[in-house]
C-alpha cells in the first residue's frame, strides 16, 4: 500500500506529466489513460474499419494483442531514457526514480509474511503514474521506430492492449518480433489473446 503523502505527490507529478504530454506529444493512435478520451473511441474505430473495408471488398489482418504482467515487465531503465525522450525535464525524471528506487516487497502466504525482497522491475502497483509511465513505454516503442521493427502497420491502443493493422498478410509480426519490439526484458505475451483475423474470408 502507497502512503497518502506519497499519493498526493504522486498526483501532481501526473498532473504535470499529463501537460507536457498533451502538447502533441502522444500519438492519436493512444486513448487509454487520456483526458477526454477513451478506449471506447478505440473501438469504434477498429468497427468502423471492419465495416469500411467489408463496403470496399478490401482485405484487412488484425492483431489483437493482450499482454500479461504489462506493468510487472517495463524495464525502468528503459522508461528512464523514455520519459527523457519525450521531453521531460531531467530533475522530473529524477524524482519520478527516487520514488521506484530501493522498493521492496513481501509475499504473504497462508498467514506467513516472507522477508521483504527488492523490486527490480516493472512500474509501481497502485501508483498513478504507473498506467502513464507504461504507455509511453508502448507509444515509444510501437512509433518511436526502433531498428526492431521492420514491419509497417497502424496501430489502435487501449490500455495494456492493442490492435495492429497490416495491410497484407506478410506484414502481420510474429510474437516473438512483437515482444522484443515492445519490452527490452523478458515480457510475458498471453498467447491465449494472440489473435489474428481476417475481415474477409474465413478467420485464420
Amino acid at each position: 500500500l502507497l502512503n497518502i503523502a506519497g499519493k498526493i505527490f504522486a498526483c501532481i507529478l501526473l498532473n504535470r506529466l499529463n501537460g507536457h504530454l498533451e502538447q502533441g506529444l502522444l500519438p492519436e493512435s493512444q486513448c487509454g489513460f487520456r483526458r477526454h478520451r477513451g478506449i471506447t473511441d478505440m473501438v469504434v474505430a477498429a468497427r468502423q474499419l471492419q465495416e469500411k473495408c467489408q463496403e470496399m471488398r478490401t482485405h484487412l489482418y488484425t492483431t489483437f494483442v493482450d499482454l500479461t504482467k504489462a506493468f510487472d515487465m517495463v524495464n525502468r531503465d528503459g522508461l528512464w531514457k523514455v520519459t527523457q525522450k519525450f521531453g521531460c525535464p531531467e530533475c522530473f525524471t529524477h524524482i519520478v526514480r527516487q520514488i521506484h528506487d530501493a522498493m521492496t516487497a513481501r509475499v504473504t502466504d497462508n498467514g506467513t509474511v516472507s522477508e521483504a525482497f527488492a523490486v527490480t522491475n516493472g512500474v509501481k502497483q497502485g501508483c498513478i503514474l504507473a498506467p502513464t509511465q507504461f504507455s509511453l513505454i508502448l507509444c515509444s516503442s510501437m512509433h518511436g521506430d526502433p531498428p526492431q521493427l521492420t514491419w509497417t502497420v497502424q496501430f489502435i491502443l487501449f490500455a495494456d492492449d492493442g490492435r495492429q493493422i497490416p495491410k497484407v498478410y506478410e506484414q502481420v509480426p510474429c510474437p516473438d518480433e512483437l515482444c522484443r519490439a515492445i519490452f527490452s526484458a523478458d515480457p510475458i505475451i498471453n498467447v491465449s489473446n494472440w489473435v489474428m483475423e481476417s475481415v474477409q474470408g474465413q478467420y485464420h
